[in-house]
């Protein structure tokens, strides 16, 4: 997830566990180990290639992590060197802490759709769950209350037993809600799996991850054994006949000259499959194939993605370079909320959106009853 919950969350880890023997110190050290791990994203000044491989590489590793535990809480020790006896602690006790609060980082990012390599340097497979999006208020603001009131027990205006009874609620709750966006993105897989089966589209695959600040309205994206893309939203709370799109990975030669590239390949590894690639522009001066990432998308411009990469051909067919796509598209962030909101509660994504067949209502009963 987003850096500051990440930060959040180590900071709660060091109120309710670990403030009671090592002091307020704890609250400080814990958020610190919490944000380490995401320190990975200086490889950017490496290259935007470099960012998109290594970013939640080895720093997000629960093998990396767990072996450096013991060197953060030897520093968290040494950090409190001058400090009373009885709240300096042991160096056991800070590597206990710096072990939860590095450890639940990659196990946090798990349950977003970006992809963690949480077994590196001993496999680069990448690891998601979806279960939360990256940026959640209703999983962050406990955490952000947990910390507030670490910093008001500090200046004794409030019981630090409360603050640590709260700070462990707050753990609590926050973990209660991953289960259930995971059990929610559970659900928008079958009722999704429901409507393709009806349609006849075999998927091989079919994913749903979460729209941003929310788990009731669900990206799904599902892909079949020719490459073919299916992507539309549904909502676990009140489901209705999903608007699938469709994208093809194109078989053009080109298409596959561009996938077969080494920055090609690295970009369909990042796409975790969910891969369309079709030819953009094809004209005297050569031609630019597009590598879009379908796991992510808008539902005020559902043909969009914020990750692509264009593939650029000279007049001979020769592979110029692969980069990045760094074109903006003018999303609207008050549209789309506006249609993600009329969707998660049952409305269609844009209010001139014609109402579902009558053929269709037996499908759509299924899906509302399923």
């Amino acid at each position: 997830m987003d850096s500051l919950t990440q930060t959040l969350l180590g900071a709660a880890i060091g109120e309710a566990g670990f403030r009671g023997r090592l002091g307020g110190k704890a609250v400080w050290f814990g958020a610190a180990c919490a944000l380490a791990p995401d320190l990975d994203m200086v490889i950017g000044v490496a290259g935007e290639w470099a960012a998109l491989v290594h970013h939640r590489g080895v720093t997000h590793s629960l093998i990396v992590l767990a072996a450096l535990a013991p060197l953060a809480g030897w520093l968290g020790w040494r950090w409190t060197g001058r400090s009373p006896p009885e709240r300096r602690g042991t160096w056991l006790q800070w590597t206990h802490l710096a072990l939860w609060a590095l450890l639940t980082h990659p196990v946090l990012d798990l349950f977003t759709s970006y992809g963690t390599h949480m077994l590196a340097p001993f496999s680069w497979r990448r690891f998601a769950i979806d279960g939360v999006a990256i940026v959640d208020l209703f999983y962050s603001l406990p955490l952000a209350a947990a910390a507030v009131l670490a910093w008001l027990a500090a200046r004794g205006r409030v019981s630090a037993a409360f603050s640590r009874r709260f700070a462990a609620g707050a753990l609590a709750a926050t973990t209660a809600y991953l289960v259930l966006g995971l059990g929610m993105s559970r659900r928008a897989e079958a009722l999704a799996s429901v409507q393709l089966d009806r349609e006849g589209f075999a998927a091989e695959e079919v994913r749903a991850m979460p729209t941003m600040f929310n788990i009731a309205l669900w990206r799904v994206v599902a892909r079949d054994g020719a490459g073919r893309i299916r992507a539309g939203a549904v909502s676990v709370i009140a489901p209705r006949w999903i608007d699938f799109r469709e994208f093809a990975l194109s078989d053009d030669p080109l298409v596959t000259k561009a996938l077969a590239s080494e920055r090609g390949g690295l970009f369909r590894w990042f796409a975790q499959g969910m891969l369309s690639a079709s030819v953009e522009r094809r004209d005297a001066s050569g031609v630019v194939v597009e590598l879009a990432d379908r796991r992510y998308g808008f539902l005020t411009a559902p043909d969009f993605t914020p990750f692509s990469a264009l593939a650029e051909f000279d007049a001979a067919g020769e592979l110029v370079e692969v980069r990045l796509a760094r074109r903006l598209r003018d999303i609207a962030p008050g549209a789309e909320l506006a249609a993600m909101w009329r969707l998660a509660w049952g409305g269609a994504s844009e209010p001139e959106t014609p109402a579902v067949p009558e053929a269709l209502t037996g499908a759509r009963g299924g899906l509302a009853s399923f």
